[in-house]
């Protein structure tokens, strides 16, 4: 797949929201629209990403620290990227 700085150039707010929340394996909807809006929000303002603790830092602030299941606050987001980008779950088919 393509590096995943390049492919949020390119995806809009919807279809990140989507992947966070199909591929992710996030279950709140609205936390994925809301990580979805501000990192890509944080992009038009900033830059594309130029390292993954900048998303990381983004979807903490967004999620206001750790997870209900004691995660770092990006794993499922990033999970999420990976396995879309990858195409990780086509894969195992």
């Amino acid at each position: 797949g393509i590096p995943a700085w390049k492919w949020l150039q390119t995806t809009t707010p919807g279809e990140l929201a989507s992947v966070i929340y199909e591929n992710g394996e996030d279950d709140d909807p609205v936390m994925c629209h809301r990580i979805a809006e501000a990192a890509l929000e944080r992009q038009r303002r900033l830059g594309p990403y130029k390292s993954t603790l900048e998303l990381a830092s983004c979807i903490q602030e967004v999620k206001r620290g750790l997870d209900e299941r004691r995660q770092h606050p990006a794993k499922l987001a990033f999970q999420g990227i990976r396995n879309f980008i990858n195409q990780e779950m086509q894969q195992l088919s």
